[in-house]
């Protein structure tokens, strides 16, 4: 199944904080908030990524919900 536009863009904003918290040479403190933009945006991810599912299941009827 693919990612709608909002679920991909969570998931590359979520990957991009994770570069950042693992980069040489940033300071805790840039790390710490990087942690947190990554936590957010993996929570939007799944949230996106739950409502793709559901929309899915609904377009496919619940016999087809594990294709999703």
């Amino acid at each position: 199944m693919a990612l709608s536009r909002e679920a991909q863009e969570a998931l590359e904003q979520a990957l991009e904080a994770a570069e950042v918290m693992q980069a040489p040479g940033v300071s805790m403190e840039d790390r710490a908030l990087a942690h947190k933009a990554y936590e957010h945006f993996m929570e939007r991810y799944a949230w996106y990524k739950e409502e793709d599912e559901q929309l899915c299941a609904e377009e496919n009827g619940d016999d087809e919900a594990s294709f999703c």
